[in-house]
């Protein structure tokens, strides 16, 4: 999986603040002229947005007010939506604009432009106003050409200042929980380059994997019933650094592993992450834990196991063939680093990572750490001396951390011995 781009984690940040900002920002630039017609309206918004722009009528109820029925974005060459309200109301203050909106709802071909847009006020010059402090919406509704996920209670909030943020809280349909999600989107300009963060704090919420999809697609290998709950942050700027900590639930093993490898593997998981550290864009650290089935494991994959990441094997595989071998738990704790892999059995497992009805199948490695691109090796077995140049391959190593360069010792053969040695087995 490839790491976040900047434009994708702009993307997460819109799942929150979405259509409204963006489109009060443009209400806002043409708030000033305040034309009568419904068509000079929209010619403005469409000059501040990139977009055409339709809506049923403009309205001002009482003074300070602005309504807009029935708006409609749409990108501007293929006429496709990008994004549409019911309603969308404005209210003048002494501190900024509140947007109200009713039924708001954005398309994925409307994510990456509105996402730009939104970027704006962050990087406008230090104490340049905004004409809008605040956003309320009871829906938000988010669509790819599969899902549609909607968000509650979405309040949005601008603060302004040296190091303007963006402030974003939202609740899922089915959540019980008395906190929301919040999302957070800040701009530091204290140091040599500023800097653009990006966090977010679930709070006891589960989110929809299918939601982090609609900005991550690689997100959707985790199956339909995927959640995640945690806290990450991000930052957009060239060093690509975050941290990750939290859980995924309800991860599909057969779908994250089976239809992108040569193996079999099925069953329901749940990783925790303890910590993650990115760097450059690639996994530097990371400790966590993992516990599955039960489910089914291929007889390759168990090979591979053994063979690529040392692992022990019960006596009975050796006389297993290419069936599929039933497995009723796999648990284990985790570590990358730049030192390599180390995979340990829970305390009360007794050194076994993986057991099946008949008794234990898999037991954790003697030696450790292993190399960590001995992982890709056993996903992708190709060849026991390299790693092969797969797209599947490439899709890992992005992941891993680069080991240090490790200096020869004395008593490693020199290419020049080897050459000789090879010379004289010719003669022979």
């Amino acid at each position: 999986m490839h790491p976040l781009t900047q434009r994708q984690l702009c993307r997460v940040l819109f799942v929150a603040l979405c259509l409204a900002p963006t489109v009060g920002l443009a209400l806002c630039a043409a708030w000033r002229g305040r034309p009568g017609a419904a068509g000079a309206w929209a010619r403005r918004l469409e000059a501040v947005l990139g977009a055409r722009v339709q809506f049923e009528r403009v309205s001002h109820p009482r003074p300070g007010v602005l309504l807009l029925h029935g708006l409609q974005v749409l990108d501007p060459e293929t006429g496709r939506l990008w994004a549409r309200a019911r309603l969308v109301e404005r209210i003048d203050g002494s501190s900024g604009g509140v947007l109200l909106l009713a039924q708001p709802e954005v398309t994925a071909d409307g994510l990456p432009r509105l996402c730009e847009l939104l970027l704006r006020p962050l990087t406008a010059p230090s104490g340049h106003p905004s004409p809008v402090r605040a956003m309320r919406a009871r829906e938000l509704t988010l669509h790819d050409a599969v899902h549609a996920q909607t968000l509650h209670d979405v309040h949005w909030e601008l603060i302004s200042g040296d190091a303007p943020q963006w402030i974003a809280e939202f609740r899922l349909p089915e959540a019980t929980a008395s906190s929301p999600a919040g999302l957070r989107l800040s701009r530091d300009r204290s140091g040599a380059w500023p800097t653009t963060r990006l966090e977010l704090q679930t709070g006891p919420e589960l989110l929809p994997c299918s939601l982090i999809s609609l900005l991550w697609p690689a997100a959707e290998r985790l199956g339909p019933q995927a959640r995640f709950t945690g806290q990450l942050w991000f930052t957009l700027d060239a060093a690509r650094e975050g941290e990750l900590r939290g859980s995924l639930v309800g991860v599909d093993l057969d779908r994250l592993l089976s239809d992108q490898f040569p193996h079999k593997l099925t069953g329901t998981a749940q990783v925790t992450v303890d910590h993650a550290r990115l760097q450059n864009g690639r996994l530097t650290a990371a400790a966590g834990s993992l516990a599955a089935g039960p489910g089914t494991v291929s007889q390759s994959l168990l090979d591979a196991a053994v063979r690529s990441l040392r692992l022990e094997p019960a006596p009975e595989l050796a006389a297993a063939s290419g069936r599929l071998e039933a497995y009723d738990q796999l648990a284990l704790r985790w570590e990358i680093d730049g030192h390599g892999l180390t995979l340990r059995a829970p305390p009360a497992g007794r050194g076994v990572l993986m057991t099946s009805p008949a008794g234990p199948l898999l037991r954790q490695p003697a030696l450790q750490p292993l190399p960590a691109v001995s992982l890709v090796r056993t996903l992708v077995p190709q060849s026991d001396v390299q790693v092969p140049a797969t797209l599947e391959t490439d899709r890992l190593l992005r992941w891993l951390p680069i080991p240090p360069v490790v200096r020869p010792t004395e008593a490693a053969p020199r290419q020049a011995d080897v050459r000789v040695r090879l010379s004289e087995l010719k003669q022979r």
